[in-house]
């Protein structure tokens, strides 16, 4: 029945959000937006100057790397005014020219201490007034061929619109990329808090999605937005490659595989190695990240594989419950992937990176759910079997610790083989107050000595209740001085108690340190004491006779 309010509370939410969503949407407002404006596109009459011939952008021409294009145009009307034009340049550096009058040049970066990587980057180019009828002209080159040719669409109008318009435009990523990035760092901090689980899912989980919530941030193309760094913006996708795909093996291994482990080990430790070759390669000018991060996708693609074929198996042949839901988890993310995937070949690019980083969010929440419950099931299994314990090695009576306790403790001090004090105690005549003033008063008189021994011995030893009225003290304090302190203590503790008391309270003990090196076992050692505590009985008698 619990179970079943917990389930309708979760519906209950999820409709709440999924209407507030709706309602955002669909009711009528006005416009109170701060940052707005038109953007036009500049897209259509350009001319590829090598060929002559006339491109609508985007577009893509034939050069080697390195190789200058150049498209130009005639401005219109519309650049009377003073208008900002937004270039994307893909791994490219770029000049402007006005009727031949250079505008704006980007430069590759100058070297400095390490080489710092190219990057594909925003250019807000302004055009000043009374421009129209003057041309435009581009210039491009790239360092790498697989960009070299290309020619992005190009957008105008004021800084602010072009701001606002982008980030209208990819909202639903940057949210997403956003949240997933919210997550990590909280399951990073949950981490830290939890002690009790036996795997690292938390931690695991958290790397993961700070990897990959930076990664997406980082393909929606909104970084250069917020941080100007060169080496963050052309360099923070490359090296997240290393990061996120290693701690989702890590995670996969630890929440869902029973077999076939080290493999998931051993592909994390190679992109964690990566990570750091691809960045010496980098800073040393040997090989720039876009290079080198080839190899890092191959065996990323080779780890989905793996991935999946493993979780296939684990969920189909062993009926792993665990494997199962993560393969579900990744069934969605895969299949947000291959919607972006056909909406590129449609030629629909206004969801690009959507989809998938909506995926990853969904990804990341389910995980995280199920990581939250999993705590909450070794939470409970946790307090059980402390329960359980405490039952175990508590008496009753006293509320103390008891013989299965005291067993305990002397297996771990001849483990470690340490030398200790063991005390024995009884209360003399416990049966006549039994008889004459009844169990309740026996028992009072127990607790009273148990409370008595715990106080005095406070931390340096351990009280137990053997049995009826005898007690075992196991003690660090091996000096003889120190013990005759203590016992001094307790014999002036129970005599103080004796004159409150209506029934006679005296006690019996006996005590001995037991050596590591000693040659008699801890059974004989034990006789040896509890013969010491007889004999002190003994002599009590006599001197009362």
């Amino acid at each position: 029945m619990e179970y079943l309010k917990n389930k309708w509370m979760e519906y209950i939410l999820g409709l709440g959000f999924i209407l507030v969503f709706i309602l955002v949407i669909i009711l009528p407002t006005d416009n109170l937006i701060l940052m707005d404006g038109n953007v036009y596109e500049l897209n259509d009459n350009w001319v590829y100057t090598k060929e002559n011939k006339e491109l609508n952008l985007p577009a893509q021409v034939q050069v080697d790397k390195y190789e200058e294009y150049v498209v130009e145009r005639v401005l219109d009307s519309s650049f009377n005014k003073k208008e900002t034009l937004l270039i994307r340049s893909s791994m490219q550096y770029i000049k402007i020219n006005l009727d031949g009058q250079l505008i704006y040049e980007s430069k590759e970066p100058t070297d400095s201490l390490f080489k710092l990587p190219h990057a594909s980057l925003w250019q807000f180019v302004d055009i000043p007034d009374d421009s129209e009828g003057k041309k435009l002209s581009i210039s491009y080159y790239s360092p790498y061929k697989a960009f070299a040719g290309t020619i992005n669409p190009i957008n105008y109008g004021s800084r602010n619109s072009l701001f606002y318009n982008y980030i209208k435009n990819n909202i639903i990523g940057i949210i997403s990329s956003i949240l997933v990035l919210i997550i990590g760092f909280i399951n990073i901090v949950i981490h830290f808090f939890v002690k009790k689980s036996e795997d690292n899912r938390f931690l695991y989980l958290g790397i993961f999605s700070v990897g990959i919530g930076i990664w997406t941030l980082s393909e929606v193309r909104v970084l250069q937005f917020f941080i100007g760094n060169r080496f963050v913006i052309g360099g923070i996708s490359y090296m997240m490659l290393g990061i996120f795909p290693a701690s989702a093996l890590f995670l996969i291994r630890d929440v869902a595989m029973t077999r076939h482990k080290k493999i998931f080990t051993g592909l994390g430790i190679f992109f964690i190695v990566s990570f750091y070759i691809n960045l010496f390669l980098q800073f040393t000018g040997i090989l720039d990240f876009f290079l080198s991060i080839r190899y890092v996708n191959i065996v990323l693609f080779i780890s989905i594989i793996v991935a999946l074929y493993e979780l296939l198996y684990e969920t189909f042949k062993r009926k792993n419950k665990w494997a199962k839901r993560v393969l579900e988890y990744m069934s969605i993310l895969l299949v947000m992937a291959a919607f972006e995937t056909i909406m590129f070949f449609i030629n629909d690019f206004s969801f690009i990176s959507h989809f998938t980083s909506v995926g990853i969010l969904i990804f990341v929440v389910l995980m995280g759910k199920d990581s939250i419950r999993h705590f909450q099931h070794l939470s409970k299994e946790s307090y059980e079997k402390a329960y359980y314990e405490k039952l175990a090695y508590e008496d009753v009576l006293t509320k103390g610790k008891n013989r299965l306790c005291y067993n305990r403790k002397v297996d771990e001090y001849l483990e470690e083989k340490k030398s200790f004090r063991l005390t024995i105690l009884d209360i003399n005549n416990l049966k006549i107050i039994n008889d004459r003033y009844g169990h309740d008063k026996g028992d009072e008189a127990i607790v009273s000595l148990y409370k008595i021994l715990k106080d005095v011995f406070s931390d340096l030893g351990t009280v137990f209740r053997m049995s009826g009225d005898e007690f075992s003290v196991l003690s660090s304090a091996i000096d003889e001085e120190d013990y005759n302190n203590i016992t001094s203590k307790v014999i002036k503790s129970v005599e103080e108690l004796n004159d409150k008391l209506e029934y006679p309270f005296s006690i019996a003990m006996g005590s001995s340190v037991f050596n590591r090196n000693r040659e008699k076992s801890f059974g004989e050692f034990y006789h040896e004491v509890d013969q010491l505590m007889y004999r002190n009985k003994n002599e009590q008698k006599i001197k009362i006779v």
